[in-house]
């Protein structure tokens, strides 16, 4: 599979006591996932767990990204029916498939999304969402959508019982100078586009900007779990990464030794001996 730089992290926020969120990767498989669980107790955290575990072991035997997220519904679905405390659980989940030739599709059900960073910031996922609904109908200008008050309203999650959900899909080719964006609405939902596309431009590794979108979430509130993945082709960090700060005493005693090893090779050369003119 395809060797993508990434970087990841979540964190349970500042108002919940418990992390529902679940994140994976398997770089092997070219996949990377986030789940955003939902339902009480322990359920939303189960739900979430399911998801990624049951996705990733589908992709790794072979199945589709869809086929293995609609069985990770069917999954969650069974589970919650037997088990009364994991009763209405349910979970959203966005997934990366990044192939050896950079070909990659994006799937997901709820409203965690992907985006796309080439300098400009855009969304290649879309909410299944209540408020999407709105937009979608011309009930609301998509410019006042971020932050209304039934923003939290999902149309749609694995685990919906007596529904047939749909998984939808994006498929794109990663550029070298591009960065794709996974997150749970623990980002989305407490920063606008404008803040996350800053925050890419700056630069740093694909590490740095994952903890600094989950700091600017933390510091606007953190008012739910927050997860993340940034990732990038191999070659767009290669410079970077070699010159990070735990490497660079590596290169500088490299140049030492070639160049004593250069001057004692010199040395033993037999020179003629220099005489004027």
């Amino acid at each position: 599979m395809a060797k993508l730089n990434f970087g990841g992290r979540t964190h349970v926020g500042l108002k919940r006591q418990k992390n529902e969120d679940s994140y994976k990767a398997d770089p092997s498989f070219g996949l990377w996932l986030i789940a955003d669980g939902m339902g009480g107790a322990n359920a939303g955290e189960v739900a979430s767990k399911i998801a990624v575990e049951e996705v990733l072991t589908n992709v790794q035997n072979g199945s589709s990204l869809t086929d293995a997220i609609l069985a990770a519904h069917q999954s969650i679905i069974f589970q919650s029916a037997n088990n009364e405390t994991l009763s209405g659980m349910g979970t959203t989940i966005v997934a990366l498939k990044c192939e050896d030739n950079l070909d990659y599709e994006i799937t997901w059900v709820g409203d965690s999304r992907a985006y796309l960073w080439d300098k400009k910031l855009s969304q290649l996922s879309r909410d299944h969402s209540y408020v999407q609904y709105l937009v979608d109908e011309g009930a609301l200008d998509a410019q006042k959508a971020w932050g209304h008050p039934k923003s939290n309203i999902i149309t749609q999650a694995l685990g919906m019982a007596n529904k047939n959900i749909v998984v939808d899909s994006y498929h794109g080719h990663l550029l070298e100078d591009q960065k794709i964006l996974l997150c749970s609405d623990g980002l989305h939902g407490e920063i606008q586009e404008s803040e996350i596309e800053d925050l890419l431009n700056k630069g740093s590794s694909n590490q740095d900007i994952a903890d600094s979108l989950i700091s600017a979430a933390l510091n606007k509130g953190g008012k739910d779990n927050i997860s993340v993945f940034v990732l990038s082709s191999s070659t767009q960090e290669i410079s970077s990464e070699e010159l990070s700060s735990d490497r660079k005493p590596q290169l500088l005693l490299l140049i030492i030794v070639g160049l004593i090893i250069l001057v004692t090779l010199l040395s033993n050369l037999p020179f003629p001996p220099f005489s004027s003119p």
